[in-house]
C-alpha cells in the first residue's frame, strides 16, 4: 500500500504532467486563448495559475509530512 507522501509525490507528478502537455501545445501552436461558450468561461491563465498553486500547495504538504518530528517523553524511575 502506497504511503500518503507516496500518493501526493504521484498527484503532483500528474499535475505537472497535464501542465508539461498544455505548455507543448502552446509551443507548436502558440497559446490557447480564453473563451466564452453559453455563458461559461475557460480562461487558459487562470488554469495554469491553478494548476501552480495545487502543485506548490502539495510539494508543502510532501515537505511537512517528511519533516523529522521530535516526540518528548520522560521516564520514572
Amino acid at each position: 500500500m502506497a504511503s500518503d507522501v507516496d500518493n501526493l509525490k504521484t498527484i503532483r507528478s500528474n499535475y505537472i504532467a497535464t501542465l508539461a502537455t498544455e505548455s507543448s501545445f502552446q509551443v507548436a501552436n502558440g497559446p490557447k486563448p480564453s473563451y466564452s461558450i453559453d455563458g461559461e468561461t475557460v480562461n487558459w491563465d487562470t488554469w495554469r495559475d491553478s494548476m501552480t498553486a495545487k502543485i506548490d500547495a502539495i510539494t508543502e504538504m510532501i515537505v511537512k509530512l517528511q519533516a523529522p518530528t521530535l516526540i518528548r517523553s520522560r521516564g520514572r524511575a
